[in-house]
């Protein structure tokens, strides 16, 4: 039986960010009044079990969202995975691993599950069917070293910043909300301003940033494979 208890990963890569992307939102509810004596009058009515149901609702719809957007981000950035760093790493046109590391993962492969990844002629004359043919390699990795030493804990970082990119352009739209509904003297109308610039880096730099927590978690990932 599946729990309600969100799991580590899931706390920390995918409500958290969450959370941060819909603070332009929490802002805009503490602004209105009428929100707030809203949730009064189901409480005093004793509606506990309906308010903690629509919370629930929302926050998994925005969860959804936000998840969707860092996906779409991810998968068009990365061309499906086939330009993520745990399929480039192991092509021979790379130089991020030295070659003799490269032997040592794609023997491991062999050995493990009995596939041979296309030698550096083949790789040369159909680029494309090297990279499918790691990317499905990965996949199998990823089962075989399940959670890992570490590996969790560079899968949570990588999915965290993925997923608050994804939200930075939640963020963004509530933001540009707020600072049409709010009053421009007030504080929520300056930590808005603030929280606005934060989802505009994010998505202005994201690249280099989406590039880097992936090369951590590519690296750690075949270190631990190659520890089983």
């Amino acid at each position: 039986m599946k729990t309600i208890i969100p799991s580590k990963y899931e706390f920390f890569s995918k409500i958290f960010p969450t959370y941060i992307a819909c603070l332009p939102l929490l802002l805009l509810f503490k602004s209105v009044s009428e929100y707030a004596k809203f949730l009064d009058e189901l409480n005093n009515m004793g509606v506990v079990f309906f308010n903690v149901t629509i919370y629930l609702v929302i926050s998994y719809f925005f969860v959804s969202v936000v998840r969707g957007f860092g996906k779409f981000l991810e998968t068009n950035f990365f061309d499906s995975e086939k330009s993520f760093p745990t399929t480039n790493f192991l092509l021979y046109q790379n130089d991020e691993f030295s070659k003799r590391y490269k032997e040592s993962i794609r023997n491991k492969i062999s050995t493990d599950f009995g596939i041979q990844l296309l030698s550096e002629t083949d790789e040369a004359n159909d680029v494309n069917e090297a990279k499918n043919t790691i990317k499905d390699v990965v996949g199998l990795i990823r089962n075989k070293v399940g959670k890992g030493k570490l590996l969790l804990n560079y899968n949570i970082q990588y999915g965290f910043i993925r997923n608050l990119i994804g939200g930075s352009i939640l963020g963004f739209i509530f933001s540009g909300i707020n600072l049409i509904v709010l009053d421009n003297t007030s504080i929520l109308y300056k930590i808005t301003l603030w929280l606005m610039a934060f989802y505009i880096l994010l998505t202005v730099a994201y690249k280099p940033i989406l590039r880097f927590f992936s090369k951590l978690y590519a690296q750690r990932l075949y270190s631990e494979f190659l520890s089983l």
